[in-house]
C-alpha cells in the first residue's frame, strides 16, 4: 500500500497554512485546540474526495462555511502526495470555495513529474467543473464522454 510523504493543508479550521512531511510513525501530541482534530478531519476529507464521497463527508462536517477558517480569502485547499516506488510520486490537489449554500471546486489536479519531462504530466486537471482526465491511449488530456 502506498505510502503518504506530504500533506498540505490551508485554510481549514484553525490549520491556517500546514506543510508536513509524513513518515511511517507520527504522533501528535498538544493542548486543546491547537489542531490535531482538525488535521485528522482534513486528512479524512482529503481521503473521501479520492474515494468520491466528498459531499457526504463534508456535510457530515457540518458544511464549508463550519470548516473554512474565517480570516482566510475564502478557499480551503488540501494537497497530498504518495509514495510510488520506481516512479515520481503522484502530486494530488484540491481546492474548494464557498458557493451558495454549498461549495464548489475550483481546482482539482494530479499530476505526476516524469523523467526527463520538464512539465508534470496531468492525470486530472478540473476548474469548475470543467473536468479533463488523461486519456491512456493518446496521454492527452480530453473531457469525459
Amino acid at each position: 500500500m502506498p505510502l503518504i510523504r506530504r500533506i498540505g493543508i490551508q485554510g481549514f479550521r484553525r490549520l491556517k497554512d500546514v506543510d508536513l512531511e509524513m513518515r511511517p510513525l507520527m504522533v501528535m501530541i498538544g493542548a486543546n485546540s491547537v489542531g490535531k482534530t482538525s488535521f485528522m478531519d482534513a486528512l479524512s476529507l482529503l481521503s473521501a474526495s479520492a474515494k468520491g464521497s466528498l459531499n457526504q463527508h463534508l456535510n457530515a462536517l457540518g458544511g464549508i462555511s463550519s470548516v473554512i477558517t474565517k480570516d482566510r480569502s475564502g478557499e480551503i485547499a488540501l494537497n497530498g502526495e504518495v509514495d510510488n516506488p520506481g516512479y515520481q510520486p503522484p502530486k494530488y490537489s484540491l481546492h474548494l470555495v464557498p458557493q451558495g449554500q454549498g461549495y464548489a471546486i475550483s481546482e482539482e489536479t494530479l499530476t505526476q513529474d516524469t523523467f526527463g519531462r520538464p512539465d508534470a504530466f496531468k492525470h486530472i486537471e478540473a476548474r469548475y467543473g470543467d473536468i479533463h482526465f488523461s486519456d491512456p491511449e493518446t496521454q492527452r488530456l480530453q473531457k469525459p464522454d
